[in-house]
This record gives structure tokens, C-alpha cells and sequence, in this order.
């Protein structure tokens, strides 16, 4: 890159170090929260391979669906945990609070949609007008495009 020279890095540098206060210790550090971090993990962990395995063994069978109630039983002990732990990874007050919480759960279906109008899109592309995985991401680039566009002034609303 022509722009960044080691000129350039030691005149940042020096700038921040001048420029940039020096931050006071507020006090020691919380700690992680080993078993919420081991739990959420392990939980997340249960419902992806319980899905990612239906594509090679039926929802019948013992490893998807048990795989599926781990997973759910997990997150339900971390959600749990969090409400007892000294220094949770995830406060119930930030999901519980009205704004915060509600959109969150607006950002979550808004990403199943999205999701699942690329994938079916992208079924219908390929396999019912026969375009190539490249003229699939060729016209997928107007809707994307839109919604980087757009996002920014829909958000506050």
C-alpha cells in the first residue's frame, strides 16, 4: 500500500500517545464466567449439529433429536445461570428491557427472513431458471446492494 509508510505509523503512534489520555484503573477486572461461557457454547454447540445432522440421518433419529434436547436443555441452564452468576456473560436486564429486547428479537426474525429468501431464491435461480452459481450472485447484487443502502435510514425507525 503507497499511503502507509513507517512515516505515517510513528507519526499516529506518537499522535495518540500525545493526543489519547492515559485511562485510571477503575478496579480489578470481572472475571469470565466459566460455567455460562461452557454452557452457552455447549448449547449452541448441541442445536447446530442437531440440525447440521438431519441432512444425513432422518429428524427421527436418536442423534438429531437428542443432540436438538441437549442443546435446548443447555441453553435453558444458561439462561438460568445467568440469573445467578456474580458476573454474567449475558444480563437478563439487557434482554428484558423493552427497546433493547425488542429489537433484538426484530434484528433476529428480520435475519430468519433474509435468510430463508436467499436460500429459496437461490433453490428457484439455480434450479428452476438454470443460472450458474455465478449469475446467482450476479442478481442477488441489486437486492443486496438495496438493502446496504437502505438499512442505515430504516434503522431508527
Amino acid at each position: 500500500m503507497p499511503w502507509r509508510t513507517p512515516r505515517s505509523s510513528s507519526v499516529a503512534l506518537a499522535g495518540a500517545v500525545i493526543l489519547i489520555p492515559a485511562q485510571q484503573k477503575a478496579g480489578p477486572r470481572p472475571s469470565l464466567d466459566l460455567p455460562g461461557t461452557l454452557l452457552v457454547c455447549a448449547g449452541l454447540f448441541g442445536l447446530v449439529y442437531g440440525f447440521a445432522n438431519v441432512d444425513s440421518h432422518p429428524w427421527s433419529a436418536p442423534s438429531t433429536y437428542g443432540f436438538l434436547a441437549g442443546g435446548a436443555v443447555l441453553l435453558a441452564a444458561f439462561a438460568w445461570w445467568q440469573t445467578r452468576a456474580p458476573h454474567p456473560l449475558l444480563p437478563l436486564r439487557v434482554i428484558l428491557d423493552r427497546t433493547r429486547g425488542g429489537s433484538d428479537l426484530a434484528i433476529f426474525i428480520g435475519g430468519i427472513g433474509l435468510s430463508g429468501a436467499f436460500l429459496f431464491l437461490n433453490y428457484y435461480m439455480q434450479g428452476i431458471l438454470r443460472y450458474s452459481p455465478v449469475m446467482t450472485g450476479l442478481a442477488f447484487l441489486p437486492m443486496v446492494a438495496t438493502l446496504v443502502i437502505e438499512s442505515p435510514r430504516w434503522t431508527g425507525r
